[in-house]
């Protein structure tokens, strides 16, 4: 047996509302009671945002170096300390040669001179070219370090710039959680509204002998199914009746299938629909509902 009518519409039941109301209650006390926290770690992460510096000192020493060294500024003349060492190297050549020359009395010849000036220069050439090749090589890794620089230095930058996100977004997450929180609270009910044809249909169902009372007690239905809440929060079923265990119950349970309310749940709910209890089992007045 169906109902003559009904209705479903969001939001929820009468009987429902007093325990949304204070689990939203308890929702919007937690968040302003957290809101002294959140301000806290909010001045935090500005204050940190604000003293964060890209320009990290060390970096920019390192740069600094790394640019003079691909800028050559220490090939041949840029090296401060290669005019000191050749020198001394020349330094060193001359007095061996001169030494050599002068064992074999030939001081002052043009065999010296011309053999003086031919170490003197191999010497000078071997120093430039050692340093100009040691020059290069650091050249050449210098390309790498200010790879490895750049990226720190966007490192740098990708940092401030999650402080700044976090710091700003913080307020806007919280009260975001407080809307999903409550709205996960108000926005999921569904109320199953019936008309008050309910009622006539069991009183029908039941005959006339049984009035306007229908046998409602849980032990005296199977293959339930819930089907939506009423408009007074009673929940709605469809349902079979067992065999009768009484003869005096028996005139309360029609056959077929039914929709109707649990008397358990009326007793809480709506106690003034209770009706009498027959043969130890519990009957509600549907001409009231």
């Amino acid at each position: 047996m169906g109902l003559s009518s009904s209705k479903t519409t969001t939001g929820p039941s009468k009987a429902a509302m007093p325990y949304l109301q204070s689990a939203s209650s308890a929702v919007q006390n937690a968040f302003a009671g957290n809101q002294g926290n959140v301000k806290d770690i909010t001045n935090s992460l500005k204050g940190t945002f604000d003293s964060y510096s890209i320009d990290n000192p060390t970096l920019t020493g390192a740069r600094g170096y790394v640019d003079d060294v691909l800028g050559g500024k220490y090939l041949d003349a840029g090296n401060p300390y290669l005019e000191g060492v050749i020198n001394t190297t020349n330094n060193s050549v001359a007095d061996r040669v001169n030494s050599l020359f002068s064992r074999n009395g030939q001081t002052g010849s043009s065999r010296q001179i011309g053999e003086l000036g031919t170490r003197l220069a191999e010497a000078e050439n071997n120093l430039r070219y050692t340093d100009y090749n040691n020059e290069r090589d650091r050249m050449a890794s210098a390309v790498s370090q200010a790879l490895g620089l750049n990226s720190a230095t966007n490192e740098n930058v990708q940092t401030k710039a999650g402080l700044g996100a976090t710091t700003a977004g913080l307020p806007m997450q919280d009260a975001l959680a407080l809307a999903q929180a409550l709205g996960g609270l108000w926005g999921n009910s569904t109320t199953t509204k019936t008309s008050g044809g309910l009622g006539q249909a069991l009183l029908q169902a039941a005959g006339a002998a049984a009035g306007a009372y229908a046998a409602s007690d849980p032990a005296l239905k199977h293959n339930i199914e819930w089907v939506g809440v009423r408009h007074d929060g009673l929940g709605l079923y469809v349902f079979d009746y067992i065999d009768p265990p009484s003869d005096e119950i028996a005139a309360f349970m029609p056959s077929g299938r039914h929709a109707g309310v649990m008397a358990d749940e009326v007793a809480i709910l709506r106690p003034d629909a209770l009706g009498p209890v027959i043969d130890g089992y519990q009957t509600v007045n549907y001409g009231v509902l």
